[in-house]
């Protein structure tokens, strides 16, 4: 084969492989970037702890410091009902100690999951790989 029948070759290839890799629909991705930029309240591109866990005040209604399943539904039913196929299993992803509430320990034990390389802080790349490969594992995108 001549290098140029090599190079059709293997370009047709890689638009094949590339054509048939799934893509995260625009609205998760939307999704992703909207609730990364809310919980990054000093707007440097990253997320430390203090702002991941300050993010989730929003969600407890009566201000107890426990985010029940109810109060999480009821927020994201005003905030985004376009996505509310994907809030059940956020909850339960977000509840680490599969008590049936949200507090600040599941947070704490959350954020390492998307701190890909352990230093502390979660970049929008990051947190939208995260949120990409789990949506993807269980089958939501």
């Amino acid at each position: 084969m001549s290098r140029l029948t090599v190079a059709l070759y293997l370009t047709s290839l890689l638009v094949c492989v590339m054509s048939q890799t799934p893509t995260v629909p625009t609205a998760h991705v939307a999704h992703f970037d909207m609730v990364f930029k809310d919980a990054d309240s000093n707007s440097d591109g990253k997320l430390d702890r203090n702002e991941f866990i300050e993010s989730f005040k929003i969600y407890d209604a009566n201000g107890d410091g426990i985010v029940t399943k109810q109060e999480y539904m009821d927020f994201n039913q005003l905030t985004m009902p376009h996505h509310m196929h994907v809030v059940d299993p956020m909850f339960t992803w977000y509840d680490t100690d599969k008590d049936g509430q949200l507090n600040v320990q599941d947070y704490q034990s959350f954020f390492p999951l998307m701190d890909a390389n352990g230093d502390n802080q979660v970049t929008e790349l990051e947190f939208d790989s995260y949120w990409e490969t789990t949506f993807r594992n269980e089958g939501l995108i």
